[in-house]
This record gives structure tokens, C-alpha cells and sequence, in this order.
């Protein structure tokens, strides 16, 4: 028995509510972030995640021409509200148990559908079929017909409509669920025992805080393409020598901000007169061809200082008025 009624299917809201108003006073990037989640209702690629690491670094700088999006109010809303999907049947049935190649079954166009037959019919096949194709939780293996001796791979047509277009989903056992019916639950007396005998985790997630967690996982991704980008940076700063490491401006240019104002640069890199005399004084002293001999008549001129000073320490002692 197959029930494709569907609950509360009704107008989705589509005025702006409270947290739409909340996302609308976030960064622009974070805003682009959102909308793709919702345009694309899946996890967002790599190539999105670079795009959305360049949109925010040129919302931070404010340079740069990219372009931002917005979410429209109502769209989170209407996203949680799943179109109206209705499998009308099964076709093209290949290597499924015994069931015969071509085969199909109908559910018609009801929203209740009593299947029956003797045993071996194939039920049980089609089943697995459908519980493969969707997805299921409690889905089991199918098996090919180990008479046939072509053993055709296992794949099956599936016709369905959405908000009443009709439409044939092509499916393989080998690529696993389709993507479109991974909503639809069919349930079994396997699926039953699987929720009763088994040991499972009861959990419901609301369809908004599914798509605030798709939201933050973005951030984290963004987050690590701009860490790895910012290790990626080579440092432009000149290497000083180690032994001017210690020096006022080797720990000056160390201590370099982005916040650092021009006047402070200007007053650190300010070069007066006396700088440069220092220089040419250093200079010369350095351009001395006979540096030895420069030594030493420094040496003879500090002794000979030494001598004068000591000649008028005296002098002014004999001639104190007190002697």
C-alpha cells in the first residue's frame, strides 16, 4: 500500500519576517552567502566558497566591483515549502530479483494505491526499488536473477509529477538515491522493525535552523579559504641584520601596523640636519686609508689630554685663594 497524500499543503507565507530583517542588517557578503543557499538548496562548491572569500575581503577593504545579493523577503519561507510530488509509477525495470526486463507498475494518479499478487510476483522487487531509489533508511539489497545468464545491470525508470508536471527520472542502483525523491519516505514492515528494534536517535530539525546550520558551516568554510590564504602571504618588511635586531628602528618597523597613521611614519622616518651630519662625520672617519696610524695618534692625543687636564687640575689647586 502506497500513500501519497499530502499534509498541510497550503500558501506559503510570503511577507519578511523577524529573522529575514536580522539577515538583511548583516554584511553584504554574508547576505550573498544566504541567498545562493537558497537559490541552490544544496551545500554551496568550492568555487563558491572562493567567490564569497573575495566578496568579503572586498566588503572589509571597499575597493573592488563585485556584486552582492539580497534576500528577498518571503524566499526562506517559501523554500521550506517542498513542491507537491506524486509518483505516478515504475518502468523499464532491469535486473531487479526475478522481475522480467521491461517491466512496470502504475500507482495511477490517487493519493492511495493497493498493490497485491501472488508470491513471487515481484512486490518485494519493486519495493526495493522504489526504497533504493528513495533513499530509505531500512532499504535492502537487491539482487539480479542468477538465471539470467545476460545479468543486466539493475536500473528502472521512475515517472513522476511535480506541482503537476509530469515527469521520468532515470535511475541506476550503482549511483545510488536520486536526488529529487529524497524526501519521499516509504515505509515497510523492514522499516518498521528498523525503528522499534533498533537503537535510533529521535531528532527533528526545523527546516530554518537546518538552513542557519547550512549558514554557519559557510562562514566556517570562508573563514578557512581566508586562513590559508593569509598564510599564503609572504612578508614584504626588510629583513634587518641580526645585529641591528635590538636597534630603536629594527623594533619600530617590527611593530608596523595597518592602523599605523602616516603622522607617526613621518615622525619615525624623519631626517634632520643633525642625522646627516652624523652621517658624513661616520663617513669620513670610515674613508681613513690608514686606520692603524689613525689609532694611534688618537691614542697619543687621549694621553696627551690627559696630561693637560691633570697640569690644570693642579695649576687651579696652587692658585685657589685660600693657598
Amino acid at each position: 500500500m502506497i500513500d501519497q497524500s499530502i499534509p498541510n499543503k497550503g500558501k506559503a507565507p510570503s511577507n519578511s519576517d523577524d529573522f529575514e530583517a536580522w539577515l538583511g542588517d548583516r554584511h553584504k557578503w554574508l547576505q550573498t552567502a544566504a541567498h545562493q543557499l537558497i537559490e541552490s538548496k544544496a551545500p554551496l562548491t568550492e568555487v563558491a566558497i572562493t567567490e564569497l572569500s573575495n566578496l568579503c575581503l572586498s566588503e572589509a577593504s571597499g575597493m573592488g566591483t563585485h556584486a552582492f545579493a539580497a534576500v528577498v523577503p518571503g524566499s526562506i519561507v517559501q523554500a521550506a515549502v517542498r513542491p507537491a510530488l506524486h509518483i505516478r509509477g515504475l518502468s523499464e525495470v532491469r535486473g531487479v530479483n526475478k522481475i522480467k526486463d521491461c517491466a512496470s507498475l502504475s500507482f495511477g494518479i490517487g493519493n492511495l494505491t493497493v498493490v497485491y499478487g501472488a508470491n513471487g510476483s515481484g512486490k518485494t522487487g519493486f519495493s526495493r526499488v522504489l526504497k533504493q531509489a528513495c533513499g530509505s533508511r531500512a532499504r535492502e539489497d537487491i539482487h539480479p536473477n542468477v538465471f539470467d545468464k545476460a545479468n543486466p545491470a539493475c536500473e528502472a525508470r521512475i515517472s513522476v509529477t511535480v506541482d503537476n508536471a509530469a515527469s521520468d527520472l532515470d535511475w541506476t542502483l550503482k549511483e545510488g538515491p536520486l536526488l529529487p525523491l529524497r524526501n519521499v519516505h516509504v515505509f515497510d514492515s523492514k522499516t518498521a522493525s528498523n525503528y522499534v528494534f533498533s537503537q535510533n536517535e529521535a531528532r527533528y530539525e526545523p527546516s530554518r535552523m537546518r538552513f542557519v546550520s547550512a549558514l554557519i558551516g559557510t562562514c566556517g568554510k570562508v573563514a578557512e579559504h581566508l586562513s590559508a590564504q593569509k598564510m599564503a602571504l609572504v612578508k614584504a618588511l626588510p629583513q634587518f641584520p641580526i645585529v641591528f635586531a635590538q636597534t630603536l628602528s629594527a623594533k619600530w618597523l617590527q611593530s608596523l601596523l595597518p592602523t599605523t597613521s602616516q603622522v607617526d611614519i613621518d615622525k619615525a622616518c624623519e631626517y634632520s640636519t643633525a642625522h646627516d651630519e652624523e652621517r658624513i662625520a661616520a663617513e669620513g672617519a670610515l674613508a681613513q686609508k690608514d686606520i692603524t696610524g689613525r689609532l694611534e695618534a688618537i691614542g697619543r692625543e687621549q694621553v696627551a689630554f690627559a696630561q693637560i687636564r691633570t697640569t690644570l687640575s693642579t695649576l687651579q689647586e696652587e692658585l685657589s685663594d685660600a693657598n
